[in-house]
């Protein structure tokens, strides 16, 4: 997902009925329905569904996607950083400049709220596209200027699922505002793709509070966390991940495939220099105890007998 940007934008623009009615005909125009589902299968997809996994495509590139396209994958996701990459190719220079025409023809606008109308254009006929080539369910990214703004991203999720309620997912941020768009969603029976989470902490509460049909986590960041604080070698680390929050231990073959040459077991990763050997910090743990707050029978906190004595407390 692309930074949220600052604009500037007027929420009763995009609330606007004449607004929302040309934006969902230009978007809908050369639309014929969602395509039939492929018929090819591939094995190794169908080894990944039959232990309980789904397989979404992240792209929204169609040369990428027929090229993996198979009956085993569920949907694809796009986001505002992949449909700019479509867009950087020219295939809506025409559609752009009469899009804003029309729109502006409609109500005055400022430049801020017509780059949200033309994002929200762009990102449906995308989608669209790739619901009638392959029949796919796609998750559409609401923009990042509305992640903040409760009502605005309201109004966008509810436009984008009214194009294609039977296809598309809503793709929401997850942050304090999306906590309460995507509940008052899931309240519609609007599905959601929750977004943008960096921990399985972080999606429990998501799942418990907003109740989102999906939510991700950003298990390729955890490469670059591994590898910059010297905790080992980061290859297949989201993998691993994924094996430990399912509650099963990995078999030998799939340790074997996720880590094809192990350390020695006696050989440890090697630590980032500035951090304390475990020995050192248990002992500094240690004397921070004898020094600091000591425990009661019953739980309370009080200061040690070294701190009361510092206080003038005897």
């Amino acid at each position: 997902m692309s930074t949220p940007s600052i604009l500037q934008t007027a929420p009763d623009v995009h609330a606007d009925d004449r607004i929302i009615k040309a934006a969902a005909e230009m978007a809908l125009e050369g639309y014929s329905g969602p395509g039939a589902p492929s018929p090819k299968s591939d094995p190794e997809f169908a080894a990944v569904r039959k232990v309980g996994s789904e397989i979404w495509l992240d792209t929204g590139d169609r040369e990428a996607i027929a090229s993996l396209w198979c009956q085993e994958i569920t949907a694809v996701t796009t986001n505002n950083t992949l449909v700019n990459q479509v867009a950087q190719h020219g295939a809506f220079d025409a559609l752009i400049p009469k899009a804003a025409e029309r729109l502006r023809s409609i109500r005055s606008m400022s430049q801020d709220d017509l780059i949200l109308e033309l994002g929200f254009l762009v990102n449906a006929r995308i989608a669209l596209s790739l619901v009638q080539e392959f029949g796919a369910q796609v998750s559409v990214e609401l923009h990042p200027a509305v992640a903040d703004d409760v009502e605005s991203s309201l109004v966008f999720a509810r436009r984008y699922y009214a194009l294609c309620p039977e296809r598309f997912i809503v793709k929401v941020p997850l942050q304090p505002a999306g906590f309460l768009v995507v509940r008052r969603l899931h309240g519609e029976g609007i599905p959601v793709n929750y977004t943008l989470g960096f921990s399985a902490r972080q999606n429990y509460l998501a799942a418990l509070f907003s109740r989102p049909r999906y939510v991700n986590v950003f298990l390729g960041r955890l490469n670059s966390v591994v590898e910059e604080n010297g905790l080992g070698s980061p290859e297949n680390i989201g993998e691993k991940a994924t094996l430990c929050l399912s509650g099963r231990r990995p078999r030998a073959e799939e340790r074997r495939s996720l880590d094809p040459d192990p350390p020695d077991r006696g050989q440890r990763p090697q630590r980032p220099a500035d951090r304390r050997p475990r020995g050192r910090r248990c002992a500094d743990r240690a004397a921070e105890g004898r020094a600091g707050v000591s425990r009661q029978r019953h739980g309370e906190r009080r200061p040690s007998p070294e701190v009361r004595r510092s206080l003038g407390d005897p």
